[in-house]
Formats: structure tokens, sequence, C-alpha cells
């Protein structure tokens, strides 16, 4: 009977075995290198969140306004979920539609874009109040406009996540990838945490925008109950605030200060709440006495206005309205440049108005003699730089 022989001596099995060690130790550390290296990834992607998170929560703490919110959240979504493109679209019940506020990657959409209901499968939230995510748009039948769109511009998978105040859906964000199933339902419960955010902040800026336009509604019923003291100035304070504004873009004056700017116009002449009507309603020239009492309305208007401290940045453009470039104007006489700017604009503005507005004394000017008076007195009453920028704005 032959006998049975190992073709492996014992050398031989005490050498593969010790291989065999090797191997299982090389694959449990590479294992355990894997495992690591993914935890590393998953912490620094957890870390770059909580500071993208922090960057939009300090963001939206430094601005109350809607748009500026939106363009930065889109902005830095990017860095919380990797993206071909990110938008925000608004809902405007009136028109049906969504509109396109911010965002980035679909260029073929402009900014301000009417994307009517019926057109993007997105309206589908507005009813279910429900995230939407598709992995591959190429296996969905019969895609919408918008949508259709997207899918031949090669966005295939997208996440939508409504964006809620109270209790009512005001908006979608969305995020979409060039690559099919793209997206987590980790990115999804970031997305939900990120609409949470925005409609918080959007929240807070309506309340800021609202009690703005209260007040700027405030200031004009003042300054309308100011002219309304005769029928000759109704109404002045409006315009000469147009005028005042036309004049003010044209100098380049950024929104804080156009915001300023149109409180101190629409406010000039609140001082003449002290001015007797007799005076204001006189058909003939004033007396010394007279006219002593009318230069007193823009320090008067000044003293009115100073315990409101949020009209402080404008006290001085009431007080020095009536001062002439050449320093012969009232109350002080200040002349060129020691002028507040605002005030320099608002008197260039001021006599347009007063010029071509019928007063009880005379009849209104002509537009052309109106002109060419605030020409020649370019350098003397008004400062030359604003004259400049009033006659381009009128062009």
């Amino acid at each position: 009977m032959p006998v049975s022989v190992s073709p492996f001596s014992e050398t031989d099995m005490k050498l593969m075995h010790g291989i065999s060690h090797q191997v299982s130790v090389a694959i449990e550390q590479s294992h355990l290198y894997r495992e690591s290296t993914e935890r590393a990834m998953e912490l620094s992607h957890n870390i770059e969140t909580i500071k993208v998170m922090h960057e939009i929560d300090t963001g939206i703490l430094s601005t109350i306004k809607s748009k500026e919110i939106l363009d930065m959240v889109a902005r830095l979504i990017a860095r919380l979920i990797p993206c071909d493109r990110a938008t925000i679209m608004l809902v405007d019940a009136e028109k049906q539609a969504f509109i396109y506020t911010a965002g980035f990657g679909a260029d073929f959409v402009p900014k301000g874009s009417v994307v009517p209901f019926k057109d993007t499968s997105a309206a589908a939230i507005l009813k279910t109040g429900r995230a939407v995510y598709e992995a591959n748009l190429k296996d969905v039948k019969d895609l919408l406009p918008l949508e259709k769109r997207f899918a031949a511009e090669g966005f295939l998978s997208h996440i939508r996540v409504p964006i809620s105040l109270k209790g009512g859906i005001i908006g979608i964000l969305t995020v979409g990838s060039k690559r099919p199933a793209a997206y987590s339902a980790e990115d999804l419960s970031t997305l939900e945490n990120l609409a949470s955010q925005i409609g918080v902040a959007l929240e807070n800026a309506r309340r800021v925008e609202d009690l703005d336009a209260l007040f700027i509604g405030t200031v004009k019923s003042l300054s309308a109950a100011i002219d309304a003291k005769s029928k000759w100035t109704a109404g002045h304070s409006e315009r000469v605030c147009a005028y005042a504004m036309k004049i003010g873009s044209t100098l380049g004056l950024n929104p804080k200060e156009l915001k300023e700017l149109e409180l101190a116009s629409l406010l000039h002449d609140i001082g003449k709440i002290g001015t007797y009507e007799s005076i204001l309603e006189k058909p003939g020239k004033l007396t010394d006495e007279e006219m002593a009492i009318v230069k007193e309305h823009p320090g008067k208007g000044a003293e009115i206005l100073a315990p409101i401290k949020q009209l402080k940045a404008i006290l001085p453009a009431i007080k020095y309205h009536q001062e002439y470039y050449d320093g012969s104007g009232y109350p002080e006489g200040i002349k060129g440049e020691a002028i507040p700017r605002y005030a320099r604009i608002i008197s260039v503005a001021d006599t347009v108005d007063a010029m071509g507005a019928d007063r009880p004394y005379r009849k209104g000017r002509p537009w052309e003699a109106i002109i060419a008076e605030i020409k020649r007195c370019s350098g003397t009453q008004f400062d030359p730089q604003v004259v400049d920028a009033f006659l381009r704005a009128e062009k």
C-alpha cells in the first residue's frame, strides 16, 4: 500500500503559516487604516459643516436684508454639500410662480426669472411640504419644462427642500449635481437644517423691513402734514426727495447714504411746523421780522428731531440745508465743503422745486428758466459738483 507523502516539508508549512499570519495582519491593518481615514474624512466634513453653519449664523446676524441673506447662503452651500448648482426660489403667490432669487450654476436661468408653478415639479412641494430627492432625472418620465432644461444641461440628481415662514412655504432650496445618485440622507438632513435657518433669518428680516417701512411711512405722513400747512407747498417734500435721490444716485452714494438722504429730504422743512400760516400764505414780500421767523426753521427742525436717535445722522442736513456754497446763507453762514453733503444736495433739490411751484406772490418758472438759474448759481449758492450731478440726472 503506497505511503502518502506531503509535498510540503515542515519548514515549508511553518514558512506558509508565517506568511499567512503576515497577510492577515496586513489586511487587518489595511481595514483599520481605511476605517481611520474614513473617520478622519467624516470628522473633517463635520468640522467644515459646523464652521460653515457658524459663518451662516454670523452672516445672518450681520445683515437684515433678505436678498443679502439668500446670496450669502447660496455662496456658502457648496462648502457643505458637493454640488454643481444651488438655487433659492421664492414663492410669488400672486403670479402663481417662483422667482429665482439667489444661487449659482443655473446660468441659463437669469436671476429674477419668473418660473410658473405649472412649469416645474417643485410646485408639488408647496402642497406636500416635504423635501424631494431625484436620483436621476433621465429616469423620470414626462419632465416639466424646468426639469427638462436641467436634464438637457447635464444635471441629473437634486435635492429640494422647502423654506418655511410662519407655517407657510415661502421658497425652495435646491442643490443639484451632474452625477446620478449624488446625495445621501445626511445631505438631506443638512439641507433641511439650513432651510430652517433661512426661514428664521427671513422672518427676522421681514420684521425689520416691516418696521422700516412703517418708519418711512410715518416720516412721509409727517412731511405731508407739514407741507399741508399751505396749499402752495403741498407735495413739496416728496418732490424735493425725488430730486435729491436722483442727485445722490448720480453722485454714487451707497444704499445707506441714500436712505439717510431720503429721510433728510423728506424732513428738511419740519421746522416750519412752528411757522405761522399767515407768513406762508402772504402774497407780498416778507418783512424783516417775518423773514427772521422763516430763517429759524432749519435750526428748529434739527431741535425737533434731535431726541430721535435713529435720525442723528441727518440732523446736520436739516440744520444747514439753507446754507450757500459761498457762505452767504443761514443759519450760521458756513461755506464750501464745511456744509454737510446731504445739505448741499437738498439745497439744489429744494430750490428747483420751489422755483417751479406757484406761490402767492408769483407763478412758477418754466423748466428751461430753472435750469438756467441753477447753472448761474453754481459755485455761489450751490456746490458745483451737486449742480453737475443734477444736470446729468435730468438729461
